[in-house]
């Protein structure tokens, strides 16, 4: 059985749209968790920027040989910096689970 990249956070950018709507950049933390499953031949596919800061929800896609999962994320707070983690962690780790199969 593979062992399991369990990502509850990952440390990301903020930035403010030209409008002045509040966007955040989650493209590091979407490319720190392909790291971890890059291994097991899977990535991690979510939008470069999510409408928001802390609270914000958005959907990424594991992708796999086990075929694509859509995963449920949202914008936290860790050591008070932004971060990128699951809104479910049992539900983050069963798509990433099924993603990865062979």
């Amino acid at each position: 059985m593979r062992a399991l990249a369990t990502i509850t956070a990952l440390l990301i950018a903020l930035g403010l749209a030209a409008c002045g709507t509040e966007t955040t950049d989650i493209t590091q933390g979407e490319a720190e968790i392909t790291k971890e499953l890059k291994p097991a031949g899977g990535s991690f596919e979510c939008p470069d920027e999510v409408e928001g800061g802390e609270g914000a929800k958005f959907e990424c896609t594991a992708k796999g040989p086990g075929g694509d999962q859509v995963v449920p994320m949202t914008l936290d707070t860790e050591d008070g910096e932004l971060a990128i983690g699951p809104q479910d962690q049992k539900q983050y780790e069963s798509a990433l689970t099924k993603a990865l199969a062979p």
